[in-house]
């Protein structure tokens, strides 16, 4: 039988927020990288992440890992730190 109380971690991941992040950093991406294809993206991978759509590219790494350490943190952990976060 489950338990009642609410956990941490991906047992209560909700899955149409991951969704929502991810057509969104879907469409933003598309945009960025069909603004600056221009003649194509030429010279491999790393002049790639020099282009705008390279930067992008990473950024939203960043953002997808900050997105999902967010998530599987308790909201418990939120309630009581979120006067202490914002002064920081």
């Amino acid at each position: 039988m489950r338990d009642a109380s609410p956990s941490s971690g991906f047992r209560n991941f909700d899955r149409s927020i991951f969704g929502l992040f991810l057509a969104l950093n879907a469409i933003g991406w598309l945009m960025v990288f069909t603004v600056g294809y221009k003649d194509g993206y030429v010279g491999g991978m790393s002049a790639f992440f020099s282009t705008p759509a390279g930067k992008q590219t990473m950024w939203m790494g960043v953002g997808t890992v900050m997105f999902l350490i967010v998530i599987v943190i308790d909201w418990k952990f939120w309630a009581t730190f979120a006067l202490s976060l914002i002064h920081i």
